[in-house]
């Protein structure tokens, strides 16, 4: 069997080296998402022959990433069918792209099946538009800033050493105010953002926090994922503070994504409240992503 192991965060440089140069706008290809998800999806990684392979859980299943690399990407599919067999198991990966599911297919045309996961698709943004907020589709979104000015003085600063633990003090009362402890989902994703402020330097993130009245009301934070693609990790604001989800959303964009063509925002999970907040910033596309089992 393969040796796979816990990522470190000493393999960021090796694992940035191997997903800048693949390009993919996937979420799923950033140090970030592999590092601060690692326990609850209980990741496992392994460096073979220039490639990065990835054993995860999916819906408590176990299953593997498409593999990261240059080279014969044939050898490593027959290598990671040989490592589910040893483990009495069938291959199967999660959060395969419509690209890659077409790559598998020519090695293995009848030996798959393929289920694209609508609630999975990531959502890619063109970098413009969210700090722009241009033309009529956007005007609801220009009411909630202006809105959410109103309502005193208000301040954008980047997020750093000397205000971390201000902003985790506001993502800790935001859990307590979405009672956290009573939904597996926000308690986990709390797990995952405590992870990413204890390791925030080391894990390079860009991020930014924004103040009404002198107090933390809203922040965002994210990373590169390909040389024209940010992807936004975490992005969190008090609901009873008018605008300030819009607010944190564009001055984040602005100051963190410049240079970049695309901001990929991520999954929204089926549910419905965030999959219309998602759809209402106009997606440029959903990068479709599926599941797909070895028959």
């Amino acid at each position: 069997m393969i040796e796979f192991r816990e990522p470190q965060l000493s393999d960021k440089p090796a694992i940035d080296a191997i997903f800048h140069h693949q390009s993919q706008r996937l979420c799923e290809y950033s140090f970030g998402n592999v590092f601060i998800w690692r326990r609850f999806y209980v990741t496992r990684i392994a460096f073979v022959k220039g490639f990065l392979l990835i054993r995860s859980n999916f819906r408590g299943k176990p299953c593997y990433i498409y593999p990261a690399g240059s080279g014969d990407v044939y050898e490593m599919l027959e290598l990671l069918r040989e490592d589910a067999a040893q483990r009495g198991e069938k291959l199967f990966f999660s959060s395969v792209t419509a690209e890659m599911r077409q790559t598998i297919a020519r090695y293995f045309p009848d030996e798959i099946l393929y289920t694209p996961l609508r609630d999975y698709y990531d959502y890619v943004y063109r970098a413009d538009d969210l700090i722009d907020l241009p033309g009529k589709k956007y005007h609801s979104k220009r009411n909630h800033i202006t809105r959410f000015a109103r309502f005193g003085e208000w301040s954008y600063e980047p997020l750093g050493e000397e205000n971390l633990e201000e902003c985790a003090a506001m993502d800790d009362e935001w859990c307590r105010r979405s009672d956290c402890n009573q939904d597996d989902g926000k308690r986990v994703e709390h797990c995952a953002v405590e992870q990413a402020f204890e390791h925030y330097l080391e894990l390079g993130f860009s991020g930014g926090l924004l103040r009404q009245s002198g107090r933390v009301v809203a922040f965002s934070m994210g990373e590169r994922l390909s040389a024209d693609t940010f992807v936004t990790h975490i992005e969190k604001a008090f609901d009873d503070v008018e605008g300030a989800y819009t607010m944190i959303n564009r001055e984040f964009c602005e100051h963190s994504c410049e240079g970049f063509t695309y901001i990929n925002r991520e999954e929204d999970l089926g549910l419905d409240g965030l999959r219309r907040a998602k759809l209402s910033y106009q997606p440029a596309f959903l990068l479709e992503k599926g599941l797909l089992e070895f028959l």
